[in-house]
């Protein structure tokens, strides 16, 4: 990212609360977030229980937003 175009920050909005990363100048726009144990979603795509006794439930609806200098804010949702 140059000073010209770049991402200002990052923010994760999960089942727990969200969190924020902020990115400098010449950062790539990328960030890793740390999940609460009850945030997991990993396993949304298949079955990961065998039986009737799973304790997992699938949780979706995280979302992303993150605000570039020229283009404003960005949403994605996962």
């Amino acid at each position: 990212m140059t000073e010209d175009h770049r991402l200002l920050w990052i923010y994760v909005y999960t089942f727990q609360g969200g969190q924020f990363k902020f990115l400098r100048s010449g950062d790539l726009p990328e960030a890793t977030f740390a999940l609460a144990e009850n945030d997991a979603y990993v396993y949304c795509d298949r079955p990961v229980c065998k039986g009737s006794r799973c304790k997992f439930n699938c949780k979706r609806g995280f979302t992303a937003y993150s605000w570039c200098n020229q283009h404003g804010l960005w949403k994605h949702s996962f």
